[in-house]
C-alpha cells in the first residue's frame, strides 16, 4: 500500500511548523508512524562546527551518515533531489507530511493567517483543506481554525489513515 503524502503550504510565519508539530504529536500519541519532510530555501544548519560529521563534510564528503542505537542521520552535501527521490527513501511510516513544496503535484493543506495574507497561494483544485483564521465560503473543502489542531488531526486520520 502506498504511503499517503500531504503538503502543508503557506507563506512564511503562517504557522505551518507550529501546526505540524502539534499534529505529529497527536498522531504519534495515537500510534501512527509519521514522517515529516521540510523544504528550506537556504542551507539548514543540521550539523555543528567542530563535531565529527561537520569535519567530514568540510573535508569533502558528499554524504555523511551518523548512526547510533537511537537515531540514524543521513546528511547529503549535494543539490536537492526531486521530491519523488526523497519520498522513495521513506519507509515504515503511516503518513508523510511535507512542510512546503507548494509547487509539487501532491495534495495540499494551506495554512493562512489574515495578518500575513488574505488570499490563498494555491489553486482551489490543489487543496484538500484550509487551516487558518479566514473562511473561504466559495471552497467546498474542510476548513479549520488555526487553533483546531485536534480537528485537523481527526480529519487526517479519517481521510488518510483509516482503511476503507
Amino acid at each position: 500500500m502506498k504511503i499517503p503524502v500531504l503538503a502543508f503550504v503557506g507563506t512564511s510565519n503562517s504557522g505551518k511548523t507550529t501546526l505540524l508539530t502539534k499534529i505529529v504529536s497527536l498522531l504519534s500519541q495515537q500510534g501512527y508512524r509519521v514522517a515529516v519532510v521540510k523544504h528550506h530555501h537556504h542551507r539548514p544548519q543540521l550539523d555543528q562546527p567542530g563535531k565529527d560529521t561537520y569535519r567530514y563534510a568540510e573535508a569533502g564528503a558528499q554524504v555523511v551518515v551518523s548512526a547510533s542505537p537511537e537515531m540514524t542521520a543521513f546528511l547529503e552535501y549535494r543539490p536537492e533531489p526531486p521530491l519523488a527521490a526523497i519520498l522513495e527513501r521513506i519507509t515504515d511510516v503511516d503518513i508523510i507530511l511535507l512542510e512546503g513544496f507548494k509547487w509539487e503535484p501532491v495534495p495540499k493543506v494551506e495554512v493562512i493567517r489574515r495578518e500575513i495574507r488574505q488570499h490563498l497561494i494555491c489553486q482551489p483544485q490543489e487543496l484538500k483543506a484550509v487551516v487558518g483564521d479566514i473562511i473561504f465560503p466559495e471552497l467546498d473543502i474542510p476548513q479549520f481554525d488555526i487553533n483546531d489542531t485536534e480537528g485537523v488531526a481527526r480529519w487526517l486520520v479519517a481521510s488518510y489513515l483509516t482503511a476503507s
